[in-house]
């Protein structure tokens, strides 16, 4: 799987999309998409998941939910990857190696490292139908990793639009994957019913 599905310009444009606009036809969002934005046991964004999901082809035309928590893993490990990227670039073009600025780029290096890791990790158990360990992958990658970025650039006082954009996104793909992916564990877990003859 190339992490290029969702390409860079295409983020920016669906980020500023997503965080700047409100559509008005929710309720035509695709029934799959709304069960994975609607976990009550988890903490998403329900609206915000609703403006991000419907924009991304794959996702919107996935058919069942293992396609689903596919497709949104998929998205989240270029999103991630992407993100990544920009790390590394900031990094690369930081004048001093040391200080506050570059030491919070680089704990933001590890953290999204971790995003990628563990939702590339998800998403190869789920294609080999594992439905337990890609949820706390998920969860982990979504709050701890993506937390741990946001605090560090707040710490030294860094802004960038760009992380800011992503630390509201990948817990989306991340926590709509979870939600989609317990319950194809909880209808793998069902045994089927039996009819007496």
């Amino acid at each position: 799987m190339s992490p290029s599905i969702i390409s860079f310009p295409t983020i920016l444009l669906i980020s500023s999309i997503i965080l700047l606009s409100y559509p008005k036809h929710i309720a035509a969002t695709p029934p799959l998409i709304q069960r994975a934005c609607s976990n009550s046991s988890i903490n998403i964004d329900t609206k915000l998941c609703l403006r991000i999901l419907p924009f991304i082809p794959r996702i919107s035309s996935a058919k069942d939910l293992l396609n689903l928590s596919i497709a949104i893993m998929e998205s989240g490990v270029s999103y991630s990857t992407n993100t990544l990227a920009h790390v590394e670039h900031v990094l690369k073009r930081t004048r001093a190696k040391t200080g506050a600025r570059a030491d919070a780029f680089g704990q933001c290096k590890v953290a999204y490292g971790q995003v990628v890791e563990r939702f590339t990790s998800a998403l190869e158990e789920v294609r080999r139908r594992e439905y337990v360990a890609p949820t706390y992958e998920l969860l982990t990658a979504s709050t701890d990793c993506i937390k741990n970025c946001g605090s560090a650039l707040a710490l030294a006082k860094v802004e960038d639009k760009i992380i800011w954009r992503s630390g509201k996104i990948m817990p989306i793909f991340g926590l709509s994957a979870f939600s989609v992916i317990d319950e194809l564990d909880r209808s793998a877990a069902t045994p089927p019913t039996s009819h007496l003859h």
